[in-house]
């Protein structure tokens, strides 16, 4: 009886301590698993840093470089292909509207100037005879009448001819280069001295697309230029052309000023213009770092829901640190500005705040 009890007893405890293997065994695997999954989840996930879209009043302030003329000036053309012969004016000298400041050869090939000459004293001669011819009665007014015609023709010819070799500036000002030597042929069309004001000047400058919404006719403009940073001159936008050029995709700006005191300012010169840019109204905008700049243009990554979805963008004005989005973004979502580089489409992230990413990123 002893041995039978004995045996039962330790059957029992034999199941008892089966049971609890298998318990503890079962346990350990589903926390196996459960780690297991965890870090799968983990590996699948990308740790980025992520900013909310804020909605401000942007300024900056922005430098451009263009080109100093004068707020009149005119180069000066020859309509003939002939030799100079003389050149009498020097760079710097002040000059009068309608003063000759060039002279062709007037006994070209291609001169009309003494063959002009000839006609119109000719005519003069006729007119003169004619008169007195009709003042006695000699011959009929129609007479006169086609003197008088023919001799205006032959001056017209004449003062058309001269001007063509004795070539005069339109406006007064200054020489500011001289292009051509004296003996030198002349190309019609082709500047042969310039001149222009010098008291009053304007900056022809380049302003791209994505600043162009944020100029206008009438914002002040600080000029300055490298060589003497010092010197500063206050102007103002004047004009803004209306489309850009088809191979640099600017737009040409104008901004004039009032030359400094000793007229420092040169047409001709480099120059700096610095333009305080600002939106009109709220803006949305986002870090700089947080764009993408792919083939087919700026693109972001959105976080939604734990995972980020790239998303095309249309950027406007943009300073140090932030950048504005035209189309794209709704205020107050939120973007990865750390960590896109390793994003894909539709991946899961954990949005982090720890800035060892910067310097992993």
């Amino acid at each position: 009886m002893k041995n039978k009890f004995r045996f039962l007893w330790g059957t029992a405890v034999l199941i008892i301590a089966s049971s609890l293997a298998l318990t503890s065994c079962g346990r350990k695997n589903a926390e196996a698993e459960n780690r297991s999954g965890a870090g799968k989840e983990k590996s699948d996930s990308v740790s980025v840093i992520a900013a909310k879209v804020e909605t401000i009043n942007m300024s900056l302030k922005k430098t451009y470089t263009g080109t100093l003329e004068g707020d009149q000036q005119a180069n000066i053309v020859s309509q003939l292909a002939e030799r100079i012969i003389s050149i009498p004016v020097k760079v710097g000298e002040n000059v009068r509207a309608g003063q000759v400041i060039v002279k062709l050869d007037k006994g070209g090939v291609i001169s009309q100037y003494f063959q002009a000459q000839t006609s119109m004293q000719n005519a003069e001669k006729t007119l003169e005879r004619n008169k007195a011819l009709f003042e006695s009665g000699a011959i009929a007014r129609q007479a006169l009448d086609q003197a008088q015609m023919a001799y205006d023709i032959a001056r017209a010819n004449f003062n058309a001819a001269r001007n063509a070799v004795e070539i005069t500036t339109p406006i007064s000002g200054v020489v500011t280069s001289i292009k051509l030597n004296i003996g030198d042929f002349t190309s019609p069309g082709t500047p042969i001295v310039t001149v222009a004001t010098i008291n009053s000047l304007k900056l022809i400058m380049s302003v791209g697309e994505a600043d162009i919404p944020y100029v206008a006719t009438g914002k002040n403009v600080k000029i300055y230029s490298e060589l003497n940073p010092d010197i500063v001159a206050n102007g103002k936008i004047t004009e803004i052309s209306k489309s850009a050029d088809l191979s640099t995709r600017t737009f040409q700006i104008k901004a004039a000023f009032s030359n400094v005191k000793g007229s420092w300012f040169k047409p001709g010169m480099f120059a700096k213009a610095e333009l305080d840019l600002s939106t009109q109204k709220e803006v949305s905008v986002i870090p700089r770092e947080a764009v993408i700049y792919a083939e087919k243009g700026p693109q972001v990554f959105v976080i939604s829901q734990g995972k980020a979805y790239s998303r095309d963008v249309k950027l406007g004005l943009q300073n140090d640190k932030y950048i504005e989005v035209v189309e794209g973004l709704k205020p107050d979502e939120v973007v990865a500005r750390v960590g896109m580089n390793n994003l894909k489409d539709g991946m899961p992230v954990v949005v982090s705040t720890d800035p060892k990413l910067l310097s992993q990123s």
